[in-house]
């Protein structure tokens, strides 16, 4: 498998949308293999040894570091918590419930005390 990474294919109209976005043209060896070019290797901080996760997404093939996937997806669930109306997280919200259900037994427990 080859890569290469060209000036011309900075030149393309999607490009003026996402100028931040690096494009090299690639081929699949007969066994599958790909070579993701160094100089997209040098932006992305693909080192040797890098655990990458692969995966289609809209019929695009793309590759991430694992670190940054599990940093992208807790921050996608912080937002869907957020935009559901959750602002704390489950642990002190089930403290707080805990808490107030404590504190109407012992009024509960104190107004039984006072009417014996």
């Amino acid at each position: 498998m080859s890569g290469r990474y060209t000036e011309d294919m900075a030149d393309t109209d999607e490009d003026a949308v996402r100028p931040d976005v690096r494009r090299a043209e690639l081929s699949v060896s007969a066994d599958g293999r790909v070579t993701i070019p160094a100089q997209l290797r040098r932006e992305a901080g693909i080192q040797p040894g890098s655990a990458l996760v692969c995966y289609v997404e809209n019929g695009r093939v793309v590759f991430e570091d694992r670190g940054h996937l599990l940093a992208r997806v807790q921050d996608e669930v912080l937002a869907a918590e957020a935009a559901a109306g959750h602002t704390g997280s489950a642990v002190e919200e089930l403290i707080a419930e805990r808490r107030a259900e404590a504190a109407r037994e012992a009024d509960e427990d104190s107004g039984n005390e006072a009417g014996l």
